[in-house]
């Protein structure tokens, strides 16, 4: 049962007259369709004006209907016991699925038991990773390979790095790549982008963070990355004690919710740096390299946010889907170049999941409140300056 969300009332057979069906691999629109759903499948979608026998039906009014949403960016079961008014909120904004990007032996115990929170409607769990790999349980190579060990026997569905140096990273990228199962997650400030691609990255998400991928599309980037060198780590702790887990989690989420809490202004000239020195090339060849590889792109939009005070994009909340340049449009044209690159990855959406059902899937992006890491730094956006207040 579910506190917001009420059981249907309505059984068998459903048509949703005068819809323009949209569809998602090109973005075109057919108006004037009626579409037949039953037993919670689409069976059939002819041009309006046939008669449904037995069926309930939903007018629609000319208005769009595209494909449910899969959320790749979510954090609902961090707090598994108050997820369902995430789950109500997620489904009133058309998404019935998501991958959850921070998980813990306890939840991948709970999903193997049956025993995660389902309150009516809730959208579906379709992968998440198990402890996030931080100096806690990877600061040494060793530790991180041994994480990658244990949460593939545990039955995560891919390895999360959320604070890593690009020794541990890489290390735990080559026993996770031994292993079959997908390691995605934060790139290292030490790390290049490329290098993370062709050693078998699954995902980089929000871009980076930080300016890690912007600074491979930059005519500057030695420079970028110097002044990216700066960004450390969070005080995590290296030694296992009672609590240390939720400590972990609770800094990571601070960063995450509040990314501008820790941006210094060295770091927020870095993205300035890379967004002004942006080289169409560099950008067009990287975008190239991450569809050759196969490693996806999860922008978020969170972590560009405080450099480009207005951007969208957090991990929680309502949310509209993003989609190449309008998504990108304050970002940069980095972030575009590699948006638009993304449109050439196998169309499968499922591949993007690590899976090969035919799962619906979508970037998304959300909004956020307004930060302070960037009150004296001018942010660039492709369409327009910005000047935060």
């Amino acid at each position: 049962m579910s506190r917001y969300v009420e059981p249907s009332s309505i059984d068998g057979r459903v048509v949703v007259r005068d819809v323009t069906v949209v569809d998602p691999l090109d973005g075109s629109g057919t108006p004037g369709q009626d579409v037949v759903v039953e037993g919670g499948r689409i069976t059939s979608v002819t041009a309006t004006g046939a008669r449904v026998a037995d069926a309930h039906v939903v007018e629609g009014r000319g208005r769009f209907a595209v494909p449910a949403f899969m959320d790749m960016h979510m954090h609902a079961l961090n707090t598994p016991e108050d997820v369902d008014g995430t789950y109500a909120l997620m489904l009133a904004n058309g998404v019935v699925g998501f991958r959850q990007m921070s998980g813990s032996r306890a939840l991948l115990k709970s999903r193997r038991e049956g025993t995660l929170p389902r309150p009516t409607a809730a959208p579906a769990l379709k992968a998440t990773a198990g402890d996030l790999l931080t100096p806690l349980n990877a600061s040494t190579v060793e530790g991180a390979v041994r994480a990658v060990r244990e949460q593939h026997r545990d039955g995560a569905d891919f390895i999360k790095a959320g604070a890593t140096t690009g020794v541990t990273f890489l290390a735990a990228l080559e026993e996770a790549n031994r292993l079959g199962i997908p390691l995605g997650g934060h790139l290292p400030a030490d790390l290049d982008p490329r290098e993370a691609a062709r050693a078998g990255v699954w995902s980089i998400e929000h871009l980076g963070p930080g300016v890690t991928v912007f600074a491979a599309a930059s005519s500057r980037e030695a420079e970028v990355r110097a002044k990216n060198a700066a960004r450390k780590l969070p005080p995590i702790p290296k030694v296992r004690f009672p609590g240390a887990d939720k400590l972990a989690m609770k800094l990571v989420k601070g960063m995450a919710v509040n990314p501008a809490a820790r941006t210094s202004e060295t770091e927020a000239h870095a993205y300035e740096l890379a967004d002004g020195s942006y080289d169409q090339r560099k950008a067009e060849e990287l975008a190239a390299l991450f569809v050759e590889h196969t490693t996806w792109q999860c922008p978020t939009l969170i972590r560009v946010h405080t450099a480009v005070r207005r951007l969208a994009g957090t991990h929680h909340g309502p949310a509209t889907p993003l989609h190449g340049a309008r998504g990108a449009a304050c970002v940069g044209q980095v972030g575009e170049e590699v948006l638009q690159a993304s449109r050439g990855h196998p169309r499968s959406p499922a591949r993007s999941l690590g899976r090969t059902a035919a799962d619906d899937q979508d970037l998304r992006r959300r909004r956020s409140p307004d930060d302070r890491g960037f009150r004296r730094v001018r942010g660039r956006g492709h369409h327009s300056r910005l000047r935060p207040s």
